[in-house]
């Protein structure tokens, strides 16, 4: 069985605009691979993002480094630098701070469904069908929406997927949740 979080891109990819707006830089510079600067002011806050998504949102290593066009060692070695840069570099702990509370007032303006059937039902409302049934003998992926306290799964077929999950984003893109894929 494979599973995905398929919202990690997206969220390593959201931290970047914000830590380019931050830092003062032009839109993509962090995940530009033809830039891959060592200079200064990419390296800070290509670091801060890596770092953020890694301690904060536990985002795997190889999603970061793919985003960011690096590889995994590098994310290794910025989630590792932190502390010491955290707590003897300035700008960085600034930039740091600065980032992940604009990160964090995002997330803290995102909705939370109460319960499992609240969730369940509003993906009905909205036009998304075969919600919470667990078994796959029809299906062939599970497109699983998790909150902090439940989880639900939304099932389909190969041909139906793209349009399932575009929807399912579509939808809850203001809320409180983590989306995997199972196939």
């Amino acid at each position: 069985m494979i599973v995905k979080n398929i919202n990690d891109e997206r969220d390593v990819l959201a931290l970047c605009d914000i830590a380019t707006k931050v830092c003062g830089l032009n839109e993509g510079d962090l995940y530009n691979k033809d830039l891959g600067s060592k200079a200064e002011k990419y390296t800070v806050p290509r670091t801060i993002v890596a770092v953020i998504a890694r301690k904060d949102l536990k985002i795997h290593y190889k999603v970061i480094a793919d985003v960011l066009h690096k590889d995994r060692t590098s994310i290794y070695h910025y989630e590792n630098k932190h502390k010491s840069d955290y707590a003897t570099y300035p700008k960085y702990r600034n930039y740091y701070n600065e980032i992940f509370n604009i990160y964090s007032k995002i997330k803290e303006n995102k909705k939370d469904f109460k319960s499992k059937s609240e969730l369940i039902r509003f993906l009905k409302d909205n036009g998304i069908e075969n919600v919470g049934k667990e078994n796959l003998d029809d299906f062939h992926i599970a497109i699983n929406i998790i909150t902090d306290d439940f989880k639900t799964s939304v099932n389909c077929n190969y041909t139906e997927f793209s349009d399932v999950y575009d929807k399912c984003n579509e939808v809850l893109d203001n809320y409180n949740i983590r989306i995997y894929i199972s196939t």
